[in-house]
Protein backbone atom coordinates (compact mmCIF):
# COMPACT_ATOMS: atom_id res chain seq x y z
CA UNK A 1 0.00 0.00 0.00
CA UNK A 2 0.87 3.75 -0.95
CA UNK A 3 1.44 6.42 1.67
CA UNK A 4 -0.58 9.15 0.10
CA UNK A 5 -1.08 10.70 3.38
CA UNK A 6 1.37 14.00 2.85
CA UNK A 7 -0.76 14.48 -0.61
CA UNK A 8 -3.94 14.32 1.34
CA UNK A 9 -2.42 16.47 3.68
CA UNK A 10 -1.72 19.21 0.87
CA UNK A 11 -5.12 18.92 -0.57
CA UNK A 12 -6.85 19.47 2.42
CA UNK A 13 -4.85 22.93 3.22
CA UNK A 14 -5.10 23.64 -0.63
CA UNK A 15 -9.30 23.39 -0.88
CA UNK A 16 -9.29 24.21 2.86
CA UNK A 17 -11.68 21.32 3.41
CA UNK A 18 -11.06 17.54 5.29
CA UNK A 19 -11.02 14.64 3.38
CA UNK A 20 -13.30 11.74 3.38
CA UNK A 21 -12.43 8.37 4.13
CA UNK A 22 -10.18 6.38 2.19
CA UNK A 23 -9.95 2.45 1.61
CA UNK A 24 -7.62 0.47 -0.43
CA UNK A 25 -9.39 -1.96 -2.87
CA UNK A 26 -6.73 -5.31 -3.57
CA UNK A 27 -7.95 -5.11 -7.37
CA UNK A 28 -9.37 -2.80 -9.49
CA UNK A 29 -12.66 -1.57 -9.19
CA UNK A 30 -15.51 -2.71 -11.73
CA UNK A 31 -18.36 -0.27 -12.45
CA UNK A 32 -20.08 -2.01 -15.25
CA UNK A 33 -19.56 -4.89 -17.13
CA UNK A 34 -17.07 -2.85 -19.68
CA UNK A 35 -15.54 -0.32 -17.50
CA UNK A 36 -12.67 -0.74 -14.97
CA UNK A 37 -11.03 2.07 -12.78
CA UNK A 38 -8.49 2.42 -10.28
CA UNK A 39 -10.37 3.97 -8.08
CA UNK A 40 -14.14 5.30 -7.25
CA UNK A 41 -15.99 8.38 -5.40
CA UNK A 42 -18.40 6.81 -3.01
CA UNK A 43 -21.11 9.89 -2.28
CA UNK A 44 -23.36 8.40 0.44
CA UNK A 45 -20.26 6.48 2.60
CA UNK A 46 -18.24 9.64 1.60
CA UNK A 47 -15.63 7.47 0.65
CA UNK A 48 -12.93 6.93 -1.87
CA UNK A 49 -11.55 3.52 -2.96
CA UNK A 50 -8.16 3.64 -5.05
CA UNK A 51 -6.86 0.16 -6.14
CA UNK A 52 -3.71 -1.41 -4.84
CA UNK A 53 -2.82 -1.71 -8.47
CA UNK A 54 -3.40 1.97 -9.34
CA UNK A 55 -0.38 3.02 -11.75
CA UNK A 56 -0.37 5.83 -9.54
CA UNK A 57 -2.28 6.33 -6.56
CA UNK A 58 -1.44 9.68 -6.36
CA UNK A 59 -3.13 11.29 -9.25
CA UNK A 60 -5.65 8.59 -8.42
CA UNK A 61 -6.67 9.92 -4.90
CA UNK A 62 -6.94 13.53 -6.77
CA UNK A 63 -9.05 12.47 -9.54
CA UNK A 64 -11.77 10.67 -6.93
CA UNK A 65 -10.96 14.10 -4.66
CA UNK A 66 -12.14 16.54 -7.52
CA UNK A 67 -15.24 14.17 -7.67
CA UNK A 68 -15.39 14.64 -3.80
CA UNK A 69 -14.77 18.45 -4.47
CA UNK A 70 -18.37 18.23 -6.92
CA UNK A 71 -16.89 18.30 -10.37
CA UNK A 72 -19.07 15.03 -12.15
CA UNK A 73 -17.01 15.74 -15.73
CA UNK A 74 -14.20 13.26 -16.10
CA UNK A 75 -12.21 15.28 -18.93
CA UNK A 76 -12.42 18.52 -15.57
CA UNK A 77 -11.91 15.94 -13.07
CA UNK A 78 -8.87 14.80 -15.00
CA UNK A 79 -7.19 17.77 -15.95
CA UNK A 80 -7.76 19.43 -12.63
CA UNK A 81 -6.57 16.09 -11.23
CA UNK A 82 -3.49 16.63 -13.62
CA UNK A 83 -2.85 19.93 -12.77
CA UNK A 84 -3.22 19.58 -8.76
CA UNK A 85 -0.59 16.29 -9.16
CA UNK A 86 2.05 19.02 -10.45
CA UNK A 87 1.76 21.55 -8.42
CA UNK A 88 2.02 19.29 -5.35
CA UNK A 89 5.62 17.67 -6.86
CA UNK A 90 6.69 20.89 -7.53
CA UNK A 91 6.07 22.00 -4.22
CA UNK A 92 7.67 18.84 -2.85
CA UNK A 93 10.81 19.72 -5.11
CA UNK A 94 10.93 22.81 -3.52
CA UNK A 95 11.24 22.14 -0.06
CA UNK A 96 13.52 19.85 -0.73
CA UNK A 97 15.49 22.12 -2.53
CA UNK A 98 15.22 24.32 0.00
CA UNK A 99 16.64 21.81 3.00
CA UNK A 100 19.24 21.02 0.50
CA UNK A 101 20.63 24.78 0.25
CA UNK A 102 20.13 25.20 4.19
CA UNK A 103 22.33 22.05 4.23
CA UNK A 104 24.43 23.35 2.37
CA UNK A 105 24.96 26.69 4.30
CA UNK A 106 25.45 24.71 7.62
CA UNK A 107 28.18 22.34 5.81
CA UNK A 108 29.71 24.45 2.20
CA UNK A 109 30.59 22.23 -0.71
CA UNK A 110 34.42 22.80 -0.86
CA UNK A 111 34.09 22.96 -4.70
CA UNK A 112 37.31 19.75 -4.46
CA UNK A 113 36.78 16.51 -4.36
CA UNK A 114 39.43 13.72 -3.56
CA UNK A 115 39.87 10.35 -6.31
CA UNK A 116 42.21 8.59 -5.37
CA UNK A 117 44.92 10.17 -3.58
CA UNK A 118 44.66 13.24 -5.71
CA UNK A 119 42.58 16.65 -5.36
CA UNK A 120 40.25 17.53 -8.41
CA UNK A 121 40.03 21.03 -8.67
CA UNK A 122 39.23 23.49 -12.00
CA UNK A 123 42.75 23.92 -12.24
CA UNK A 124 43.45 20.19 -12.88
CA UNK A 125 44.39 19.28 -16.82
CA UNK A 126 41.80 16.98 -18.29
CA UNK A 127 42.80 12.88 -18.40
CA UNK A 128 44.71 11.90 -20.59
CA UNK A 129 46.12 15.51 -21.68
Amino acid sequence: MHDISGLIAWAEKRYSTKAPKIAWSPMLLLFHPDKVAEGGWYPYSKLIVISREASCPELVFLHEWHHFLGEADEDKTDARAKKDHYDYVCEKMRAFEKKMDEEEKIKPWSGRSKVVGHSLSADDSAVGS
